[in-house]
């Protein structure tokens, strides 16, 4: 049995534990995990976690070992309640998240070196105050800006990616009001546009992503009706469109990534009815599918990326059973097959990414351990290793990402405290 407070690996073609067993494919994280980042160049894995006042824990990203040997020597105190964090491989820093309680409080980020998780740049804190309550970071590594979602002041704030600066000189400066609530952002660097989706008042707002100028003018130009309680954006930039998943009301809306315009003129008709609760959404443009993960129904829903049609005909016909609770989905195109992370049931779901049939022909068999209420998944289809965080367990689980077959064999990996999401750092030239 792989210890509490873990990341395990698995294969992520075949399912199977990296090492044979789950108690040698599991590293201890010291406590739950909240989010994970990955750095393919420098092969380490970086977990955040909210636990004794805030850690970052570097892990060996092929095995499961810690980078400095031992759990306590690759531990690394950063802030009070680092819930999020992402990696900027070519200027090997890693960015973390913090929000102090009471709300009132301001939330931070904090910049540490890649590889020694040590404070970025001279001077008493590499903590950088953002707004309050940080939820959701993402950087756009061409123009080297990280941009951080404050939930509870309803705003978002741009920073210098390399030194931690605020990008306009000053917090208040750099600091740009979006819609009520914002939990996701997603940036698209093609077409300089920082999305925000604002959960309470269903809106999603659209920013320039290097001046953070809204795109039309003003918030309410830039801010775009969506349905009820949006909990995840995707962006396909080459068809130009931006996905919505609305968890309140159990739709998915299509807008136009450069405009905000709805895809087919109005939000009745460009929204489009999934299963319930949709938490997740992944797309693959080279087939042209959006898959949605349905938290409330257990299932996975099939959509034409450009139109919103079910692939099958009927939502029935393409929307397709996993297990309980799926909070995350990711999808390697190359292989051709989905991987949804089951929360309740610990568990990663293998599909074939363009029928939706089981990958090895049941649920029962394409449905694989992965640890203790998995919150996020992604890929590398170079490796062929899928990788689930594990929330309540601390850790990350590799899987071999094709087939799903043979013996369970996780690599699991310790990160910080309940560990939500994870990332892959695509090869570099």
């Amino acid at each position: 049995m792989a210890p509490n407070h873990t990341v395990v690996y698995l294969d992520a073609i075949t399912g199977d534990f990296l090492n044979g067993a789950p108690e040698n494919s599991s590293v201890d994280t010291g406590g739950p995990a909240s989010d994970l980042a990955l750095d393919r160049r420098a092969g380490v894995l970086y977990a955040a976690s909210p636990y004794d006042n805030g850690l970052v824990v570097l892990l060996d990203a092929a095995t499961p070992t810690y980078v400095n040997g031992s759990l306590a020597d690759s531990t690394f105190h950063v802030a009070t309640d680092g819930y999020n964090i992402a990696v900027n491989s070519a200027a090997g820093i890693v960015y973390v998240t913090d929000t102090d309680f009471p709300l009132s409080t301001s939330g931070v980020i904090k910049y540490l070196h890649g590889l020694t998780a040590e404070e970025y740049s001279p001077g008493p804190s590499t903590a950088t105050p953002v707004g309050r309550g940080p939820s959701a970071v993402a950087v756009d590594t061409n123009v080297g800006i990280v941009y951080v979602a404050n939930r509870d002041d309803d705003t978002v704030t741009y920073l210098d990616a390399a030194s931690r600066a605020y990008l306009n000189g000053s917090r208040s400066a750099s600091t740009f009001a979006v819609g009520d609530a914002p939990e996701a952002v997603a940036v698209n660097p093609g077409a300089g546009i920082l999305y925000v989706a604002n959960s309470t008042d269903g809106t999603v707002t659209f920013l320039d992503a290097v001046t953070g100028a809204y795109t039309n003018g003003t918030l309410a130009n830039s801010s775009f009706a969506v349905g009820s309680g949006p909990r995840a954006l995707a962006v396909d930039p080459s068809a130009g469109i931006l996905y919505v998943a609305n968890s309140a009301d159990g739709t998915v809306t299509y807008l136009d990534a450069a405009t905000g315009a709805y895809r087919n003129g109005t939000l009745q008709n460009s929204s489009f009815v999934v299963g319930s609760d949709p938490r997740a959404l992944a797309v693959d443009p080279s087939a042209g599918i959006l898959y949605v993960a349905n938290f409330s129904d257990g299932t996975v829903t099939y959509l034409d990326a450009t139109t919103g049609d079910y692939v099958n005909g009927t939502m029935a016909n393409s929307t397709f059973a996993v297990e309980r609770w799926p909070t995350a989905v990711a999808v390697d195109s190359g292989a051709g097959l989905l991987y949804v992370a089951n929360r309740r049931d610990g568990t990663v779901t293998y599909r074939d990414a363009a029928t939706g049939a089981y990958a090895n022909g049941t649920l029962a068999d394409s449905t694989f351990f992965a640890g203790y209420s998995p919150s996020g998944i992604a890929v590398d289809p170079t490796e062929g290793i899928v990788y689930v965080t594990n929330a309540t367990r601390n850790t990350v689980t590799s899987l071999d990402a094709t087939t799903g077959a043979g013996l369970p064999v996780f690599l699991t990996l310790p990160t910080g405290t309940l560990p939500s999401a994870v990332a892959v750092m695509p090869p570099l030239d």
